[in-house]
């Protein structure tokens, strides 16, 4: 830093605030269009060893909160633990070593209890094979336990992935069970939100290429309604 003063003959506040500018155009130029595609993304992280290892600490820094921003605006939180277990590595000598040293454990955390939204879809999905072609109430208790089971997991967990997980398992209960009494919102609202969870989502996000299942319940739930015009286009997309 002292010898870009010396040579570019300006004040400490110039360099400043001249580095911080250069320190976004690092940041911009290193990970351009992260999301344009899923291998620009697993290229980008592949890199993190990279870059940390052979290029200057300042550099290996933009990079990897720049991605971290990116991540973010996602909930891609397997992706995040790459990001801060390098960030947690370049300052273990800082300050900010315990911070980011949290932010993994948060995301490591966030991240088990997708996978265990998953499990609790899985589990839902069998037993609600069984309802249908029993209609026995045991079943359907069973349902309702990982009907709570899974809001109290998002609860504890706020995660788009998970809100959308438990929005698929209140879908079905109000579908196929005709279980109304254990929702907030309208079914309509419902569909809407879970829609709007699938447009936010980038197209890496494996959960992405669930909205197939969300057209099939929307099909299912306009058909039941006897609202066949908005049923039909639900059922050519999930036909094609």
């Amino acid at each position: 830093d002292k010898e870009i003063v010396e040579s570019l003959g300006i004040s400490s506040n110039s360099f400043y605030v001249l580095k911080s500018r250069l320190f976004d155009r690092i940041q911009e130029f290193l990970s351009v269009d992260v999301f344009s595609n899923q291998e620009t993304l697993i290229r980008q992280l592949l890199q993190v060893p990279e870059i940390c290892f052979n290029r200057p600490r300042e550099i290996a820094i933009a990079f990897l909160q720049k991605l971290e921003k990116e991540l973010l605006k996602y909930d891609l939180h397997n992706d995040l633990m790459v990001v801060y277990s390098a960030l947690k590595k370049m300052h273990l000598y800082s300050e900010k070593y315990f911070y980011y040293s949290q932010l993994f454990n948060k995301h490591a955390g966030l991240g088990l209890s997708l996978e265990k939204a998953e499990e609790i879809l899985g589990n839902f999905n069998r037993m609600l094979g069984q309802y249908n072609f029993s209609k026995n109430q045991q079943y359907l208790d069973t349902l309702n336990f990982l009907r709570i089971e899974i809001a109290n997991l998002y609860a504890l967990n706020p995660s788009r992935q998970i809100e959308m997980i438990r929005n698929f398992i209140e879908l079905q209960l109000i579908i196929y069970a005709q279980e109304t009494n254990s929702i907030e919102h309208n079914t309509e609202e419902l569909l809407q939100s879970t829609r709007k969870i699938f447009s936010e989502l980038p197209e890496t996000a494996a959960q992405k290429k669930w909205e197939i299942v969300l057209d099939y319940l929307c099909f299912e739930y306009y058909f039941s309604k006897n609202e066949l015009k908005a049923a039909l286009q639900y059922y050519e997309k999930v036909n094609a």
